[in-house]
């Protein structure tokens, strides 16, 4: 919607999710080549968040053009870089216990939707989730819901948006929901099976290019398997 002459994004919550989400977006600020939109006005009454409109093209769009160039996932993997060093108090802590018990929790959904599946989902699911339990604890602030329909393209720095599921937690998190909705929309026939390494790959270098972290192959692809399931 326009408020007055100023483009803006009007979200509504229920009053329970604006006390947890309303106040995510002002934590984290923007910085270098990441861009996060400002909360201009907010009501608590009526649980409605007013952000600021940021202006570029939906990468998810951009993968559908066929000159698109994947060099611009190493400057969206820095801008990814610069949201996971920021420092921001307050955030839900996703504990690598609770992250097994949502595998857990959705081979059992699978389970009850398609019983045919059930076998299967859960011998997927419980040598997974102790991967995933095994490892040692990191807390960054997250993303959350990190995939491309939540990043934007333009001339100056990438805009990420819609922080509603930010979380602490281990980076690969917001790396590895990525690399899942790529896999996704290879299923869904709107991208190319051949381009998701190449993208994972550019997004990858202009992460580690800008961080300390160093990311191990196995637990990014057991994160990923997660985010598919």
């Amino acid at each position: 919607r326009r408020t007055g002459t100023t483009p803006a994004v009007v979200k509504a919550y229920s009053p329970l999710e604006f006390e947890r989400c309303h106040g995510v977006p002002r934590a984290f600020v923007s910085r270098a080549e990441l861009r996060i939109p400002r909360v201009l006005a907010h009501s608590a009454s009526e649980a409605v968040v007013v952000l600021e409109w940021l202006e570029g093209r939906v990468l998810a769009d951009a993968f559908l053009d066929p000159a698109f160039e994947v060099k611009h996932l190493a400057t969206v993997g820095r801008a990814l870089a610069h949201l996971h060093e920021q420092r921001v108090d307050g955030l839900e802590v996703m504990t690598n216990t609770r992250l097994g018990d949502i595998v857990r929790s959705e081979a059992d959904l699978l389970a009850t939707i398609c019983p045919a599946l059930a076998r299967r989902a859960r011998a997927v699911a419980d040598p997974l989730a102790v991967r995933l339990e095994e490892q040692p604890p990191v807390y960054h602030p997250l993303h959350g819901d990190f995939h491309a329909r939540q990043v934007l393209l333009g001339e100056g720095p990438i805009g990420i948006l819609d922080f509603d599921g930010a979380v602490a937690g281990e980076p690969l998190l917001d790396l590895g929901t990525f690399a899942a909705h790529l896999e996704f929309q290879v299923v869904r026939h709107q991208l190319a099976q051949r381009r998701v390494e190449p993208v994972t790959d550019a997004l990858l270098d202009g992460y580690q290019g800008a961080t300390d972290t160093k990311i191990a192959p196995g637990r990014l692809a057991a994160i990923t398997a997660t985010g598919i399931l």
